[in-house]
Protein backbone atom coordinates (compact mmCIF):
# COMPACT_ATOMS: atom_id res chain seq x y z
CA UNK A 1 0.00 0.00 0.00
CA UNK A 2 1.25 3.50 -0.82
CA UNK A 3 -0.07 7.07 -0.70
CA UNK A 4 -0.88 6.76 -4.41
CA UNK A 5 -3.57 4.22 -3.48
CA UNK A 6 -5.59 6.96 -1.76
CA UNK A 7 -7.56 9.90 -3.11
CA UNK A 8 -5.79 13.22 -2.40
CA UNK A 9 -8.62 14.21 -0.05
CA UNK A 10 -7.82 11.12 2.05
CA UNK A 11 -4.21 12.20 2.67
CA UNK A 12 -2.58 14.58 5.12
CA UNK A 13 0.90 15.59 4.04
CA UNK A 14 3.62 16.88 6.33
CA UNK A 15 4.64 16.52 9.95
CA UNK A 16 2.15 18.87 11.62
CA UNK A 17 -0.86 17.67 9.62
CA UNK A 18 0.03 14.04 10.25
CA UNK A 19 0.55 14.51 14.00
CA UNK A 20 -2.79 16.34 14.27
CA UNK A 21 -4.58 13.55 12.39
CA UNK A 22 -3.03 10.88 14.62
CA UNK A 23 -3.94 12.78 17.81
CA UNK A 24 -7.53 13.17 16.56
CA UNK A 25 -7.72 9.42 15.81
CA UNK A 26 -8.30 10.26 12.14
CA UNK A 27 -5.21 8.51 10.75
CA UNK A 28 -5.44 4.92 9.56
CA UNK A 29 -1.96 4.54 8.09
CA UNK A 30 1.15 6.66 8.57
CA UNK A 31 3.99 6.77 6.05
CA UNK A 32 7.40 7.85 7.35
CA UNK A 33 10.27 8.15 4.89
CA UNK A 34 13.14 5.88 5.88
CA UNK A 35 15.58 8.70 5.15
CA UNK A 36 13.67 11.33 7.14
CA UNK A 37 15.44 13.21 9.92
CA UNK A 38 15.56 11.26 13.20
CA UNK A 39 13.78 14.09 15.04
CA UNK A 40 10.87 13.85 12.60
CA UNK A 41 10.71 10.08 12.93
CA UNK A 42 10.76 10.32 16.73
CA UNK A 43 7.99 12.91 16.87
CA UNK A 44 5.71 10.80 14.71
CA UNK A 45 6.51 7.44 16.30
CA UNK A 46 6.01 8.87 19.80
CA UNK A 47 2.60 10.14 18.77
CA UNK A 48 1.66 6.92 16.95
CA UNK A 49 2.82 4.76 19.86
CA UNK A 50 -0.22 5.85 21.85
CA UNK A 51 -2.67 4.98 19.07
CA UNK A 52 -3.68 1.96 17.01
CA UNK A 53 -2.14 3.16 13.73
CA UNK A 54 -0.10 1.21 11.21
CA UNK A 55 3.26 2.73 10.24
CA UNK A 56 4.96 2.16 6.89
CA UNK A 57 8.70 2.84 6.46
CA UNK A 58 9.06 1.48 2.91
CA UNK A 59 9.62 4.70 0.95
CA UNK A 60 12.25 7.44 0.66
CA UNK A 61 11.40 11.14 0.95
CA UNK A 62 11.62 11.51 -2.83
CA UNK A 63 9.33 8.53 -3.38
CA UNK A 64 6.76 9.82 -0.88
CA UNK A 65 6.78 13.22 -2.57
CA UNK A 66 6.06 11.62 -5.94
CA UNK A 67 3.43 9.27 -4.50
CA UNK A 68 1.70 12.20 -2.78
CA UNK A 69 1.75 14.08 -6.08
CA UNK A 70 3.74 17.01 -4.69
CA UNK A 71 6.84 18.58 -6.22
CA UNK A 72 9.06 18.35 -3.14
CA UNK A 73 10.29 15.46 -0.98
CA UNK A 74 7.93 14.35 1.78
CA UNK A 75 9.14 13.08 5.16
CA UNK A 76 5.77 12.01 6.53
CA UNK A 77 2.15 11.72 5.49
CA UNK A 78 -0.90 9.74 6.51
CA UNK A 79 -4.02 8.21 5.05
CA UNK A 80 -7.21 9.11 6.86
CA UNK A 81 -9.77 6.64 8.15
CA UNK A 82 -12.88 6.21 6.04
CA UNK A 83 -15.90 7.85 7.60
Amino acid sequence: MSPADFHPSELKIGLNSTVKAVKKDSAALVFIAYDADDAVKSKVTDCVGEKDVTVCLDFSMLQLGVLCNIEVPCAVCCALKAH
